[in-house]
Order: structure tokens, then C-alpha cells, then sequence
């Protein structure tokens, strides 16, 4: 696992590193990015063979570009799973406060099987991008040294599909919670708290303020893991998705003018699949990011828009508190903070990529 540093030095923040250690990093580093060259270097060399005419130098020069950005891409996430470990491990720890806040003290019991199916569409939609993969390099280059060339080469690209994979399940657990906390705060707030016809005292106060602390609680362990996420992939998510726009457009081209060149169907088969794929992760990231955001405006309301007794001050307090914190603390997805995550991210990727594949052919009718 050398390409995306599958072995990430935990960094600890109340120790400084040593000499050694430091070394070691420096050399690691190094390794990762000879490697990851000399697997660009390789492709680009088969490509151009295959492809471009040797005079042709805007292709060249996209080829290079696509595959340069491969090799810094590696080196982000490389560093981004060194650096940022921290804020994995404090994922999960809010992700395991957030169970046992609705099993101890809310006795509400999570409804997995969602989060079953989720897990199995995204990595079966991996498994099959891997599998047309080998299936084009064993029928091509399987008596060849080539094979093991391009199965390295391959294994970077499935590395980096992986981290976007990692980023979509976050959103999927994100999203089971969301429509559990839903469930019971709708239920909760409109059915209980009505059967309360009187201000609430004693110990009735006392369990109304309690649970609507714990959803409070909730619901800002889930801000704090949309804050974790968002610092964790800031580097690797916006590079991850201009390289994905990156290999459409020039994925585009290429089948374009594949048609001069005699190229195999199964490459060009091959060449569809990855835009289709690429199309379909960017489709799946922006729809879990979009519900996320809706279901945070549903809690919203439940809240606010809520019919309860008008005399009752003290709901009416609590319910007003509630409605404030969520109003200004609503859950927002960003690629580093350079644009926002959501259906919008997918409609300008389709327009601006669409746009870039007719200006390159456009260009390279001109020269």
C-alpha cells in the first residue's frame, strides 16, 4: 500500500518527533513519489505510443497534464492520511457518542439494514469499475509484461476511488443518524410533549429538559463530524473531483479521436465505462451531501414549526432554543471550501465538462 500511504503515521500533537522518525517520513515520501512516476511515466509512454502521433503535441500535453495530476493527487492524499489522522479518530469517537446517547439515554434503538444497503451499492459500484478493468488488460496485454505495468497503474486509480468511497460512507452514516433523530424527535415533540395540558413540573420538567438536551447533544456531535469531515478530505476532495472532471474531458477526447487511430472496441468500451463511472460517483456524492442538508432542514422544522400549547412558556422556551442552534448551526458540505457539495456541484461538473470536451476539439481542429 505504498501509493496512498495505507500505513499513515499517527501524528501526535503533545510529542515532538525525532530525527529518526522524521527521517523515515522524508524517505517514505520520496519512495511514494518515484513510484507513482515511474507508473505515470509508464502509461504515458504506452499511450502515446498507441494514440497520438508523435507530432502531436497538444495531446501529448494533455496526456502529461492527466497523469501529473494523478501523481500530486497521491501525494495529497498521502499526506492528508498522515497529517490529519487525528481527526479520523475523533470521526468515530463522535460517531460512537452519538449510539450510545440514543441507545442509553434515549432508548432508541438504530435501524442498520439501511446502512447495510448503502455500503453494498457503493462498493459494489467499485468492485465493478475494478472488474472491466482486469477483464480490458487480460484481454489485451495478459501475455505481456505489460499487464503487471497497467495493474500498478490501476491500483493507484482504484486507490484514489477508494478515499471518495471512504468520504460517501461517512455521508451514509451521517444520513442513517439523521433520519433516526428525525423519527423519534417528530414523535417525541409532537405526541408526547402535547399530552402535557399544564406547565410541566417536577419530574416531568425534568425529562423534558433531559431529552431535549440529548437531542441538542446529537445534533451537535453531528456538526462536529461535518466539521471533522471537511477538514479531513480538504486537500483530497477538491483534487479528487477536478481529476475526475480532468479524466472525463480527456477521456472524451481521446474516444473522440479514436476513431482515426483504429483503437480496439474494448478500449473504447473501457473509455465509456470510466466517464460513466466517474459521472455516477460524482452524482452519488452530490445526492448524499443534498439529503443530508435536507434532512438537517427537516429536523429544523420539526422544531419550529411545531403545534403546541401557546400558555406553556417553558416549551414554548425550549422549543424556541432548540429552533435557534439549528438555524445557525445547519449542516453544509464544501470541497475544501472552495465550492459547495450538493445537486449544484453535479449540474455545473456536467455543464463545465461538456463545455471543456467541445473547446479542446475545437482547439485541436484549429492547429
Amino acid at each position: 500500500m505504498y501509493i496512498c500511504a495505507a500505513l499513515p503515521y499517527e501524528i501526535n500533537e503533545f510529542h515532538t518527533p525525532s530525527c529518526r522518525v522524521i527521517c523515515w517520513r522524508f524517505m517514505h515520501q520520496v519512495i511514494v513519489t518515484v513510484f507513482v512516476g515511474w507508473l505515470s511515466v509508464l502509461r504515458f509512454n504506452r499511450f502515446q505510443d498507441v494514440l497520438y502521433k508523435k507530432s502531436d503535441i497538444f495531446s501529448v500535453g494533455m496526456d502529461s497534464m492527466g497523469y501529473g495530476l494523478l501523481l500530486l493527487i497521491h501525494l495529497i492524499v498521502y499526506c492528508e492520511n498522515t497529517w490529519k489522522s487525528l481527526y479520523y479518530i475523533e470521526i468515530f469517537n463522535n460517531f460512537e457518542m452519538i449510539l450510545q446517547k440514543f441507545q442509553l439515554n434515549l432508548k432508541f434503538k438504530l435501524n442498520i439494514s439501511r446502512l447495510h444497503l448503502y455500503t453494498v451499492v457503493l462498493y459494489s459500484m467499485l468492485a465493478l469499475n475494478i472488474t472491466i478493468t482486469f477483464f480490458v488488460i487480460y484481454l489485451r496485454y495478459i501475455k505481456s509484461l505489460n499487464a503487471i505495468r497497467l495493474l500498478l497503474a490501476q491500483y493507484s486509480e482504484f486507490i484514489l476511488k477508494l478515499k471518495l468511497t471512504e468520504y460517501a460512507l461517512f455521508l451514509v452514516i451521517i444520513i442513517v443518524i439523521q433520519l433516526h433523530l428525525n423519527v423519534f424527535t417528530k414523535h417525541y415533540v409532537r405526541h408526547t410533549i402535547p399530552r402535557l395540558k399544564c406547565m410541566p413540573e417536577g419530574r416531568e420538567q425534568d425529562e423534558i429538559l433531559h431529552v431535549i438536551g440529548i437531542l441538542q447533544d446529537i445534533h451537535y456531535l453531528l456538526i462536529s463530524n461535518v466539521n471533522n469531515l471537511e477538514h479531513y478530505f480538504a486537500w483530497s476532495l477538491p483534487m479528487l473531483i477536478l481529476k475526475m472532471f480532468s479524466e472525463i474531458v480527456l477521456t472524451s477526447y481521446w474516444i473522440y479521436f479514436s476513431v482515426d487511430f483504429k483503437i480496439n472496441l474494448y478500449f473504447q468500451l473501457y473509455g465509456y465505462s470510466v466517464i460513466v463511472l466517474h459521472i455516477i460517483i460524482v452524482f452519488v456524492i452530490s445526492c448524499l451531501c443534498s439529503k443530508c442538508e435536507k434532512l438537517d432542514a427537516e429536523f429544523s422544522n420539526i422544531f419550529h414549526m411545531t403545534k403546541h400549547e401557546r400558555y406553556n412558556p417553558f416549551l414554548n422556551a425550549l422549543l424556541k432554543e432548540m429552533s435557534l442552534q439549528i438555524f445557525h448551526q445547519k449542516i453544509r458540505f464544501t470541497a475544501g471550501g472552495f465550492i459547495d457539495v450538493n445537486y449544484k456541484l453535479f449540474g455545473k461538473f456536467l455543464f463545465a465538462t461538456v463545455c471543456y470536451v467541445v473547446i479542446l476539439i475545437q482547439f485541436h481542429m484549429s492547429v
